[in-house]
Formats: structure tokens, C-alpha cells, sequence
């Protein structure tokens, strides 16, 4: 293991408490079947975040209120056949992967509450369900780009001050490392926050003016300390540069389209609905929350060939869908009007 991912690995031991862990995992039984100790224990040694996506959760945070949300949503989906294929999503090490997770298993909740006969798919999309005597099948998408990175980052770095920030500029690029960059890059974003000093500093001239900015990145990230007394406060100081949000979201409604039209076999698996969460993005919430009253205006989005519908949400992990929560963007004619149980106009 090289230097870099012994620093790596040496933060997130330090922080995720493994009797937290198995604290929880004896007061949750849905979780703890879903996600056995020796699973979560096996990516302890896998980069970049050296952790499993729920261990870190469940031996970080404070609230348990999340936990018992997770708890009942798997108690659903473990009811559904062929809650078995999806072991490759709880056993992923990607800290990410836990909003798709939880997203997958609040569209089965819905399609439970609305329609009947709901299925994990295994091998295709993620779920079928029969709506009036017709087999539709669903592929849920959480829309995370950049943000599951720089959400690690903030976890991380409030465990040391809860009053640091990590924040970025809306509907302008965010484009932090991916894939084997991921180390080296978390390397060295956290690096000088392992220093107490580098830290008190910050507080001690927060005393007098705030925010004190710790690192502005070229990627758009910046890190700062937000000071306790509004009367220190300089404008300002962080960059509040702001993107064009028709713009954004038709990029990102386009990305989230591109990203599934050639996934999971959905060129043979008609009809079917793609489903996406852009509860990750604060830009998307810019976006879709227009002044002065106005109604939202969706850009046209083309689906292509293989994709019959496109409806997004944005829901928080601690929520429900609601009908009206999910909202159709687009979809072939044929199809549209048979829609209107599950989804609401945009």
C-alpha cells in the first residue's frame, strides 16, 4: 500500500467506530441482513475511501433516524422476488452507491403502494410491475457526478469542526477526480486538515472576520470555517458565482437520459420508465424552484430509441415519493397517457 492510501486509510480509522457499527447492526435487523459485518469489514482495504458505504454511515452519524427509515425500506424490498440480485449493489464500496441504493428502494416502496405484483428484475432493469394487466419495468438513476466525492470530503472534515463547510458554485462546473484519481486527490484535499494547527489557526481568525477559506480548487470546490458571530461576517470572501440554471438543468436532465439509454437491456425490455433522484444536486433544486411564481419550464429532452419515458424526483433519503413528487419529463406518445397513475406532469 503506498503512502498515499496508509494517510487515506489512517483518516477514515480514525473517525468510523466499528462498535458503533455493531451497535446498530444488533438494533436494525433489516440492515444487519443486508449488510453483514464480514461485508463491510471486506472494504476496509479498498481505495480510495477505504470503508463500505454503510459502514461509514452507520459508525459516523449521530441520528438514528435515517437508520430507521433504511430499516423499513429493506424490509420491503426484501419481500419482492429476486431481492437477491441486488447483492452487488449492498456489497459495493463506493461511497456513492448508497443514494442509488436508497433510491431504488424508495421507487419499489412507491410501486408497492400503487400497483401490484412488483419485482426485482436481476438480470435488466431494476423492477417490474404490472400496471392494469400491462408489465412496465422501471430503472431507477441517482444523478451523482461529482457530489458523493465531495460529500466524503465534508463527512470527513466535520468530524473535526462541524463548523467546516465544503460548498461549490451553482449550475457551474463541478468536475472533482473519478476513478483511480480518487486517492491522490483525497490525499491531498484532506492532508492539511491532519495538522491540529492548520485548524486552530482558522478558528482564532474567525474570532475577527469569517468565513476563513481554507483552499479554492480549479475542479470548484472550496473548503472553508464559518465563524459563530454574524457580526464578523465579510461578504464575499467564498465565491457565490452562479451558473445559468435553464441551462444546468437541461444538461443534467440530458446526462441522466444519456447515462441509461444504452443500460440494462432497456431496448428489450418494453415499456419501461427511467426514474431519477437529483436530490444530490443543489443546483437542480436552483433549477427547478423558479421566482417570482413562475411555472417551471422543462427543457425538450430527446429519449432516443431505447427509453419510453423519463420522470425525476427530488427526494431526500428520509422521504417518500409522492405521486406528485415524480414528474414526467418526457415520453413516447404511445405511452404517455398510461403513465398518468404513476407520475405527475412536469
Amino acid at each position: 500500500m503506498s503512502d498515499v492510501d496508509q494517510a487515506q486509510r489512517a483518516i477514515v480509522e480514525k473517525f468510523l467506530n466499528w462498535t458503533t457499527v455493531e451497535n446498530r447492526l444488533g438494533q436494525f435487523r433489516e440492515i444487519a441482513a443486508a449488510f453483514p459485518l464480514c461485508c463491510m469489514r471486506s472494504s476496509s482495504n479498498t481505495p480510495p475511501y477505504y470503508s463500505h458505504y454503510m459502514a461509514w454511515r452507520l459508525g459516523t452519524w449521530k441520528d438514528d433516524q435515517c437508520f430507521k427509515r433504511l430499516d423499513e425500506l429493506l424490509g420491503i424490498a426484501r419481500m419482492l422476488p429476486n431481492w437477491s440480485s441486488e447483492k452487488s449493489l449492498l456489497w459495493s464500496s463506493d461511497f456513492a452507491e448508497f443514494w442509488s441504493l436508497v433510491w431504488q428502494l424508495q421507487v419499489a416502496e412507491y410501486l408497492c403502494q400503487i400497483k401490484s405484483n412488483v419485482n426485482w428484475v436481476g438480470s435488466g432493469p431494476d423492477l417490474s410491475v404490472e400496471i392494469e394487466g400491462e408489465r412496465w419495468f422501471v430503472e431507477c438513476y441517482a444523478y451523482r457526478k461529482s457530489f458523493g466525492l465531495m460529500l466524503f470530503i465534508e463527512e470527513v472534515l466535520r468530524q473535526l469542526d462541524p463548523s467546516i463547510r465544503v460548498d461549490y458554485s451553482l449550475c457551474r462546473t463541478l468536475c472533482l477526480a473519478t476513478d483511480r484519481e480518487r486517492s491522490g486527490f483525497l490525499y491531498r484535499t484532506l492532508l492539511p486538515f491532519q495538522d491540529p494547527q492548520f485548524i486552530e489557526y482558522a478558528r482564532s481568525t474567525s474570532e475577527n472576520a469569517h468565513p476563513v477559506v481554507f483552499c479554492q480548487q480549479d475542479s470548484g470546490l472550496t473548503i472553508y470555517l464559518e465563524g459563530s458571530d454574524p457580526e464578523t461576517y465579510i461578504s464575499g470572501v467564498v465565491p457565490n458565482q452562479t451558473g445559468d440554471p435553464d441551462e444546468y438543468l437541461k444538461v443534467a436532465l440530458t446526462e441522466a437520459i444519456n447515462a441509461k439509454r444504452c443500460a440494462n437491456s432497456l431496448s428489450a425490455c418494453h415499456p419501461n420508465l427511467v426514474a431519477a433522484n437529483f436530490a444530490l444536486s443543489m443546483d437542480f433544486h436552483l433549477a427547478i424552484t423558479p421566482s417570482g411564481g413562475a411555472a417551471m419550464a422543462i427543457p425538450k429532452i430527446e429519449l432516443g430509441p431505447n427509453i419510453d419515458a423519463f420522470a425525476f424526483g427530488v427526494v431526500g433519503i428520509d422521504e417518500s415519493i409522492e405521486r406528485q413528487k415524480l414528474r414526467l419529463v418526457t415520453a413516447v406518445p404511445s405511452v404517455r397517457e398510461r403513465l398518468h397513475r404513476i407520475v405527475s406532469a412536469a
